[in-house]
């Protein structure tokens, strides 16, 4: 009998994707806003599994679909459930009685668009990741302005293959300098005024009128472990001068995460569009890219340029048709905006107390907004701790809150609860996170 454990099998055998070696620990169920590992042990999900269980795991009604959908349909076809097509809907429609709603693109689109810039002025494509998003956005504003330059920021995550890696700037996302697009330019996150008017400076040094676009992350996670762009409109606005499209990525701020339906909204922002990812899908790949037709006017998407073999899958369809039915019946987006003050409220007092201290301890700062927090921890020279940060996480674990570091550039601990939590939930992830900062 193998006596080793899940996480010393996936070390022998595969080879790491996000999570490094050191993992100790293997998720093996989740219901709701609870995970347990191998041993049994339970945690709340203080992470969301980075931020796609935003209705939980194992959500009874999405479970229930979603079987109903692959039984019905994909056993009589699965070929046709799994790979996208443009007009093949008779796996989207099958068995609609057993749904009372539509699981088409159509469908996804018409729920979508009233969130963003309207029914009648939102165009979308979907793909099956948000990287893949990305690069449609990126690729579409160069391909109709004919310019091949464009725009995003120092400590940006926007993935990992194409345009999303070459507009990131996080490592290890690219292994040496030689793999950096030339095309691309690096502002600095506008955090603070003092980030905006470095910013301003530097596009003195930049061609803006052959630049196509810019992206950004409204909060940016993974790279900046939830540092919000409080100065972002001022910069968007001025590159929308020069005719420079701005794209918002929202594949982990959006759908509810920041307190709103997407992190631009909260930040009064102006995208030209908007990328989600698999959270759409509550983890199925599946993402989308919703474009503002007014903005664009009539420039056409050529055949062929969005195409891929899991484009529009039926059964990505199903599964962010879904959740949106979820998100509409349960109110997900009301209760994460209605809990967002709470959680904001409480972990600064789980924080509070420890920094009141002599000025030679390390402290501890929150970032983010809505349920998209994270807690950093700084020595009392003022530098990031990512030492401290690693054993944060060690001890959430030992008091039952399963939670993940975040960014290299700025040592975090990601605090992105479902947004199904309750307050007793959160209050939960307080408590252990006051004993935490500690002990730790």
């Amino acid at each position: 009998m193998n006596t080793e454990s899940y996480a010393d099998l996936h070390r022998k055998w595969i080879i790491p994707t996000t999570i490094g070696s050191e993992e100790k620990d293997a998720l093996v169920r989740g219901n709701g806003v609870w995970v347990w590992d191998e041993n049994g042990k339970k945690y709340f999900d203080a992470c969301s599994q980075v931020s796609c269980a935003n209705i939980g795991h194992n959500h009874p009604k999405f479970t229930a679909l979603m079987k109903h959908f692959w039984h019905e349909a994909g056993l009589k076809n699965a070929i046709s459930v799994t790979m996208g097509t443009d007009f093949f809907y008779e796996n989207y429609l099958y068995k609609r009685q057993a749904y009372d709603f539509d699981l088409t693109p159509i469908a996804l689109a018409d729920r979508l668009a009233p969130h963003l810039f309207g029914k009648d002025n939102t165009i979308f494509g979907f793909q099956s990741t948000g990287a893949e998003g990305v690069n449609l956005a990126i690729r579409y504003f160069r391909t109709i302005t004919e310019k091949k330059y464009w725009i995003s920021f120092e400590k940006a995550f926007h993935g990992r293959h194409g345009e999303s890696r070459d507009s990131s700037d996080s490592n290890p996302v690219h292994w040496n300098e030689a793999e950096r697009n030339g095309n691309v330019f690096f502002l600095p996150f506008p955090e603070t005024f003092e980030d905006l008017k470095r910013a301003k400076e530097r596009l003195n040094g930049i061609p803006l009128k052959e630049c196509a676009c810019l992206i950004y992350e409204p909060v940016q996670g993974e790279g900046g472990g939830m540092r919000v762009g409080w100065y972002l409109r001022q910069l968007e606005t001025i590159l929308k001068e020069e005719g420079i499209f701005s794209i918002s990525d929202e594949i982990q701020s959006g759908l509810g995460r920041c307190g709103a339906w997407f992190g631009y909204q909260q930040l009064g922002l102006n995208p030209d569009a908007v990328v989600m990812g698999k959270t759409l899908g509550s983890g199925v790949p599946v993402s989308a890219i919703g474009i503002k037709r007014d903005a664009v006017g009539k420039k056409p998407f050529m055949p062929g340029k969005v195409s891929g073999t899991f484009s529009m899958s039926p059964i990505g369809m199903a599964a962010a048709n879904i959740t949106m039915h979820i998100y509409e019946e349960e109110k997900i987006v009301e209760n994460a905006a209605k809990l967002s003050p709470l959680f904001h409220k409480i972990l600064y007092e789980a924080i509070e107390s420890f920094n009141e201290n002599d000025g030679f301890n390390p402290y501890f700062k929150v970032d983010g907004i809505g349920l998209y927090k994270s807690i950093k921890p700084y020595t009392f020279t003022g530098n990031h701790d990512a030492g401290k940060r690693n054993q944060l996480v060690e001890k959430l674990r030992e008091l039952g809150v399963w939670t993940l570091g975040a960014s290299k550039n700025y040592p975090a601990v990601r605090l992105t609860p479902p947004l199904i939590s309750t307050e007793s939930d959160l209050k939960f992830l307080a408590d252990a996170l006051a004993k935490a900062i500690r002990s730790a």
